[in-house]
């Protein structure tokens, strides 16, 4: 909505804004059997790019604060002839973040995340009884990079018609180029009934 330059007492300041924005998506989803096990297999790209529609107007030196960002995402998931259900997930993240420093010369800092899931659930007697299991990572690569590690695990048991109870479990660790530390934990136990 700003399309005129602002006065600052002697001053001219670029406030104006006009950005085109082109967000590019492709997915696609993909059933396939291999003996008796069913897969499920999808893959989503997603690209956003900003461009300054303004930049021939302005100044050499002019800070366009705009970041761009790739997202990449594959995930697997499987059902068993035996009663196990198995997901695997992996997505990777970057960001273009533009930065100035003291001397006005513009550079770009990448900022990228990177994680990977996997989780399994078997169940017994008629899925009378579930137990669930599963493993995490996830990676921060930029200004401040960081690690995270982390395992679940969980039962769920059919008490009665509708009611169950259900345990799980979880443990996360932070590692940085100094340490690795315990970064969280839990135990939750719970009963659900459908009405």
């Amino acid at each position: 909505s700003k399309d005129a330059l602002d006065r600052v007492g002697t001053e001219l300041m670029d406030l104006r804004e006009d950005s085109k924005t082109k967000n590019t998506f492709f997915s696609v989803t993909y059933p396939f059997s291999f003996g008796n096990l069913k897969h499920n297999f999808n893959l989503n790209m997603n690209s956003l790019t900003n461009e300054d529609q303004l930049a021939t107007e302005r100044r050499n030196d002019y800070f366009y604060q705009r970041s761009d960002s790739k997202t990449i995402s594959i995930a697997l998931s499987s059902k068993f002839e035996i009663p196990l259900r198995t997901v695997i997930n992996f997505s990777r993240t970057s960001i273009q973040v533009p930065v100035q420093d003291e001397e006005n010369i513009i550079s770009f800092n990448e900022l990228t995340w990177t994680s990977f899931n996997s989780n399994g659930r078997y169940s017994f007697w008629g899925n009378k009884l579930k137990v669930s299991a599963g493993l995490s990572y996830l990676s921060n690569k930029g200004t401040t990079p960081i690690s995270l590690y982390g395992f679940n695990a969980g039962t769920e048991v059919n008490i009665i018609k509708r009611m169950k109870a259900v345990l799980t479990g979880h443990l996360q660790m932070r590692s940085t180029d100094d340490e690795t530390t315990l970064n969280t934990s839990g135990l939750l136990f719970s009963f659900r009934y459908n009405f």
